[in-house]
């Protein structure tokens, strides 16, 4: 069966918009790894929080779950005080669920203490999520390559 050219058109479009879509969420995600870095090294611990959903799921080794953003403000200033001064995330992989408002991704991250010592190195999972036409960390599950640490 041959396949005409408005058909062969329509798939070069859909391609084409799903590279697109793909390369958004890339430069999203990594965008808000950066915000998330530059906001942690700030002390901003209000504006880590707000990279996340009002009811997100953090689930770090050795804790109970952290709900919310109000929950995760304390976690974070926790974390913080506990001398991890700066935090950088490298994404290996990312993808959407189809066509929902959701995606997820996994990397590696290195936690830095305040005299600049890579004190940790880990990986972690994030489920995105799209919330009027914005991205937010839905879900963190995260832990280290040294459980020591």
């Amino acid at each position: 069966m041959k396949m005409s050219n408005l058909m062969k058109l329509g798939l070069v479009a859909a391609l084409v918009t799903n590279v697109l879509a793909i390369r958004d969420l890339e430069e999203g995600i990594k965008g808000l790894d950066k915000k998330m870095s530059e906001r942690w090294e700030r002390r901003d611990f209000e504006g880590v929080a707000a990279i996340y959903t009002t009811d997100c799921r953090v689930m770090a080794p050795g804790n109970p779950t952290a709900v919310g953003r109000d929950v995760l403000q304390k976690v974070v200033e926790a974390v913080y005080n506990s001398d991890v001064a700066k935090l950088t995330f490298e994404q290996e992989y990312f993808e959407q669920f189809g066509d929902s408002d959701e995606a997820y991704s996994y990397g590696t991250y290195q936690r830095y203490n305040s005299g600049g010592l890579e004190v940790q190195q880990g990986k972690f999972v994030v489920i995105w999520k799209e919330i009027d036409g914005k991205l937010y960390r839905h879900i963190d599950i995260f832990n280290p390559n040294n459980p020591d640490n």
